[in-house]
C-alpha cells in the first residue's frame, strides 16, 4: 500500500514539475492551465492518501504491539507511530492549499491580457512547487519510518540464535574449525 502511494506521488511530482516548466514557455505554454488544475487536484489526492497510509500503518503498529507484547515492552511503538502521523498532517494539509492559491492566481482563473500572467503567479508557483516537493519528501520519509516501526513491532524481541551443540564437537577442536 505504501509503495503504491509512493509510485503515484512520483508521477504527480513529475506532472507538477512539467506544468511548471510548461508555464515558463513563451506565452504561458499551451495547456499549462489545464495541467496546472489537474496537478492541483492530483496533489490533494496524493497528500490525502499519504496521510491515510500513515494513519492505517499506525493503526497496524498498535495492533501488532498488542498481539506481540514481549516484543514491545511498555507500548513504545504505538505512540511513536502516532507522533509520526501527527507531524505530517499540518504539512500535508497546507501543501495543497498553496497549490490551490497558485492556481487561483493564474491566467486561467481570471482573464488577463496575454503575457500578463504576472510575476506574482510565477512566485507563488515557485514557492508551491518547492513546498510540495519538500512535503512529499517528508511524507515519503514518514511512510518509510512507519513501515519500519511496523516491522519492529511485529517481530519478536530477541529471537534465539543458533547455539552450537557441545556434545557433537570432537575433543580438541572448536565448533567453527574442522578437525
Amino acid at each position: 500500500m505504501g509503495r503504491m502511494v509512493l509510485i503515484v506521488a512520483a508521477g504527480w511530482a513529475a506532472l507538477l514539475c512539467g506544468c511548471f516548466v510548461l508555464g515558463l514557455g513563451p506565452g504561458g505554454g499551451g495547456g499549462h492551465g489545464a495541467i496546472g488544475w489537474g496537478a492541483t487536484a492530483a496533489g490533494v489526492l496524493v497528500h490525502a492518501s499519504a496521510v491515510a497510509v500513515l494513519r492505517v500503518v499506525g493503526r497496524r503498529v498498535r495492533g501488532a504491539e498488542r498481539s506481540h507484547p514481549p516484543a514491545s515492552p511498555g507500548g513504545r511503538f504505538g505512540p511513536r507511530a502516532a507522533r509520526n502521523a501527527d507531524r505530517v498532517v499540518p504539512i500535508a494539509g497546507s501543501a495543497p492549499l498553496l497549490l490551490l492559491l497558485a492556481a487561483l492566481t493564474g491566467p486561467t482563473a481570471r482573464p488577463t491580457p496575454p503575457g500578463e500572467a504576472g510575476l506574482g503567479h510565477l512566485a507563488l508557483c515557485s514557492v508551491a512547487l518547492g513546498f510540495n516537493l519538500a512535503a512529499l519528501a517528508i511524507e515519503v520519509v514518514s511512510i518509510r519510518s512507519q513501515l519500519r516501526l511496523l516491522r519492529d513491532a511485529s517481530s519478536p524481541a530477541d529471537p534465539p540464535g543458533p547455539t552450537p551443540d557441545r556434545r557433537s564437537v570432537a575433543p580438541g577442536t572448536s565448533p567453527g574449525r574442522p578437525p
